[in-house]
């Protein structure tokens, strides 16, 4: 993998990780909706890096970014469902 996608897929890798963290908090705590919204909008802004970075990728390029990011990706999509489902 190119050094610059590589550099990305960690910086996204390290986000998801943290958006995870955050909405487990949210979904377990009473959170403002400003602070759901903060957490919606970041998710959105991880996802649309990933696919930008999907879309611009070489065939063996897009299988290492799925191999090495998708699980994260599907466990933060999973995440954001539960979130929706939240009580406010």
């Amino acid at each position: 993998m190119e050094a610059l996608i590589k550099k990305e897929v960690e910086r996204i890798i390290l986000v998801i990780m943290n958006l995870n963290d955050d909405i487990e908090m949210a979904c377990d705590t009473y959170s403002s909706l400003n602070q759901v919204d903060d957490i919606k909008a970041q998710a959105h802004e991880v996802l649309s890096k990933y696919n930008n970075l999907l879309s611009k990728a070489s065939p063996e390029e897009k299988n290492d970014l799925t191999r090495g990011v998708g699980t994260k990706i599907a466990e933060l999509e999973e995440h954001l469902s539960r979130l929706k489902e939240a009580p406010e």
